[in-house]
């Protein structure tokens, strides 16, 4: 049986390069720190429909929403969801 796949190093800095300005703001934020965790191999890892509602949830009117609230750009928010998705996809192969 193979283990769980190493996920690619990304810190969740990387969903926010600055402070929050607002409790609000931190917690917005929280909520996309916990949709990246929900793509994660391991113990706390993803299950495959996790997963799935993660990737259908990208780019919607819920993301951007989410995505302001939290004080960040939806387009680049999006992008470090995507290369997080490639980067599992390419370490399973």
């Amino acid at each position: 049986m193979l283990g769980p796949v190493p996920m690619p190093v990304r810190s969740d800095e990387s969903l926010a390069p600055r402070p929050p300005a607002s409790p609000e703001t931190a917690l917005w934020r929280a909520v996309l720190v916990q949709a990246r965790r929900d793509l994660e191999p391991g113990q706390y890892g993803a299950r495959r429909d996790e997963t799935s509602r993660v990737i259908a949830w990208l780019g919607t009117a819920d993301f951007v929403r989410v995505c302001f609230n939290a004080d960040l750009d939806p387009d680049a928010t999006e992008a470090e969801f995507r290369k997080t998705i490639e980067g599992i996809k390419t370490d399973a192969e």
